[in-house]
């Protein structure tokens, strides 16, 4: 199990920005992930900023929880065997830091697929990322800086000034899913 501290700059984009920062970059091949996320039907953990995922790449299964600290998102990440919810009901990270929170049961929402190209740039990965969910598409730009490192939003301003990108910050995609997700309730 890892444990970090979370540091990102994220941007929307649109369709033709992305195509136009994906070709820029085309040395780099997108990579396929799925986040399959789970919160309870009230979003008890969206509620308090928690976001709870299994993220699949390739035939690996992660699971995340991301806890808010400050002005930082706690990260930890553990193996597991699939993205089945029974993975993560008996999990130490759920069993420590979920099940406290929630006085209901721990459902999973749904997944969000991502064809992600990443980059490393300056002091970290820039990912360019297309993404789908809930019958809905988005583009995004993230910054993610290395281990360590706490600050370059100048290096991200000068990323978007390069690209002539808008600046459109961005939620994160939990944040985004659950908005669309509770929208067509």
């Amino acid at each position: 199990m890892s444990r970090n501290f979370e540091i990102e700059y994220k941007n929307l984009l649109t369709q033709a920005t992305y195509q136009r920062m994906k070709s820029y970059y085309s040395l780099y091949f997108p990579i396929i992930q799925e986040n399959t996320y789970f919160d309870t039907n009230s979003r008890t953990l969206f509620q308090k900023g928690i976001s709870l995922r299994i993220r699949q790449l390739n035939q690996s299964y992660t699971l995340t929880l991301k806890l808010p600290i400050n002005h930082y998102v706690e990260e930890y990440e553990a193996l597991v065997a699939s993205a089945n919810i029974c993975e993560i009901m008996h999990h130490p990270l759920v069993i420590k830091y979920v099940f406290p929170l929630i006085q209901e049961e721990l459902l999973s929402l749904g997944t969000l697929h991502t064809s992600r190209v990443e980059v490393p740039y300056r002091k970290g990965l820039l990912c360019i990322d297309h993404n789908h969910y809930l019958n809905h598409e988005d583009y995004e730009l993230e910054y993610e800086l290395a281990t360590g490192i706490t600050e370059d939003s100048f290096g991200f301003q000068q990323l978007l000034n390069q690209f002539e990108i808008p600046e459109k910050k961005a939620k994160g995609k939990f944040f985004r899913f659950i908005q669309i997700l509770d929208s067509d309730i």
